[in-house]
Order: C-alpha cells, then sequence, then structure tokens
C-alpha cells in the first residue's frame, strides 16, 4: 500500500535552497533535508537557471514571490481570437456601449476558427480573468435625460391643479387672486 502525500507548492527561493544544498551533498541529500521526492529536487536542478532569472525579476519589480514558473497550465485556444475579441470589448466600451456577457460570448463564438469552439460560461470567466475584463451593472440610467426635472415636476403639478380646479396648489391661488 502507498502512502498518500497531501501536494505541496513550494516557493522559488525554497526550490533554489534545495538546488544548493543538491549540489554541494546530492540530490537524495537534499530530498530528505526539505523533505520532497528526489524527483522534484531533479526537476528543480534542471530548472534552476529560469528559477534564479524569475527571482531576480520578482525581486526588481517588488512582488511578492511567485510558486510556479511561466509557461504552465492549458494553453489558449485561439489567441489571434482573444485579441480581436478583447479589442472589440475596448472599442464598444470606448463608444459607451455596454457589453453583456452574452455578447462576448456571442462575438466570441464569430470569432473563433476552432471547431466546435463552445464559449461557455468557464471559458469566458477565464478568458475575463486573463484580459483584465471587467463588467460590471450599469449605474447610469440610460433614460436619465428624460426623467422629470424638478421644475418639470412643479410645472405639471401646476397645470394639473389648474386643469382640476383649486385644490390647495398655491401658484393657482395666487393665480386666482392677481
Amino acid at each position: 500500500m502507498s502512502v498518500v502525500r497531501k501536494r505541496s507548492s513550494y516557493s522559488i527561493s525554497f526550490k533554489l535552497q534545495a538546488v544548493e544544498v543538491a549540489e554541494r551533498v546530492s540530490r537524495e541529500g537534499a530530498a530528505r533535508q526539505f523533505k520532497v521526492d528526489s524527483k522534484r529536487i531533479r526537476e528543480w536542478c534542471s530548472q534552476k537557471e529560469r528559477l534564479l532569472a524569475l527571482l531576480r525579476e520578482e525581486r526588481a519589480k517588488g512582488l511578492s514571490e511567485r510558486k510556479r514558473l511561466n509557461g504552465g497550465g492549458r494553453k489558449m485556444m485561439d489567441e489571434n481570437m482573444e485579441e480581436a475579441l478583447f479589442q472589440w470589448i475596448v472599442y464598444m466600451s470606448n463608444q459607451n456601449f455596454r457589453v453583456s456577457r452574452e455578447m462576448i460570448k456571442d462575438k466570441a463564438k464569430k470569432l473563433s476558427t476552432v471547431p466546435n469552439f463552445k464559449a461557455s460560461q468557464g471559458w469566458l470567466q477565464r478568458f475575463m480573468k486573463r484580459k483584465g475584463v471587467a463588467i460590471h451593472q450599469s449605474r447610469h440610467c440610460p433614460y436619465a435625460e428624460y426623467l422629470p426635472t424638478p421644475e418639470l415636476i412643479e410645472d405639471f403639478t401646476f397645470m394639473q391643479a389648474m386643469a382640476h380646479g383649486y385644490n390647495g396648489h398655491p401658484q393657482v391661488m395666487q393665480h386666482n387672486l392677481c
């Protein structure tokens, strides 16, 4: 029966420390000392230059330390479509048109060159995260310019009072007295 281990993620500095020990002592000794399997040490040794470059880059930018190298994870299916879609969203936004999630999914299906591409909700979430797109409910009322102003409401109540006779409206009373 094999022992089930909990998955762990290690910081870049931790990996580089393990690589240093592996170079001084041995890979198996470093694996024992850092309580990881020797395969991890071999992987980290082969990635040493990339890890060092990434660590320098992260520290130069003042960012918190990452745990993974670039290039991991699932690749985009259609980079050109995603870039064109992003440009369309930016254009629509600059023209003050509201873009909904459904509109983005429909446009993605039209632009995609991948056969049987399904612009699923999960794809949309990942696309928006990759591109930094945030869609919020519109707080701007599109009919705000047509809503009655306080002056217009006052005029309306005056006209209504005139049409129905005096019902305690002060302007009608003043009008009748003049």
